[in-house]
């Protein structure tokens, strides 16, 4: 189990070629505080459905694996830099039909039960 402290500001989250910024930083400590890791995330956004549809019940060819691609496309390039700085890294992808690919949800599943039920539905906390 961890705390969590975030941050999208340009100057906090790191870059692994001195230009490109990953979107997000997430600072990972045990509850203890004897242990630190920084995660960084880039989010990306694929639409499924390749080429525009023939006729209007057909809604072009469909790419199953374009979340996965995507996935393993941001990992490749960047994984081995951002381990290089010492930094965990992964790529935060979806869909445009809402699918999150499983390293999404189980960054989110982390996420989710660090409020521990102190939060209201519809209530924000600011995280440093």
């Amino acid at each position: 189990s961890c705390n969590v402290g975030a941050s999208s500001s340009p100057h906090a989250v790191p870059s692994h070629t001195g230009q490109k910024r990953a979107d997000l930083a997430l600072a990972l400590v045990t509850k203890s505080g004897s242990q630190s890791k920084q995660l960084v995330g880039d989010v990306s956004i694929r639409h499924p459905v390749l080429g525009a549809p023939k006729t209007v019940d057909v809604i072009g060819t469909w790419l199953p694996t374009s979340t996965e691609d995507r996935y393993k496309a941001k990992n490749n390039k960047h994984a081995r830099a951002y381990e290089g700085k010492g930094l965990l890294f992964t790529p935060l992808v979806a869909s445009t039909y809402g699918v999150l690919h499983p390293e999404f949800l189980r960054l989110l599943g982390i996420l989710a039960g660090e409020h521990d039920g102190d939060l209201e539905p519809g209530e924000v906390r600011e995280i440093a």
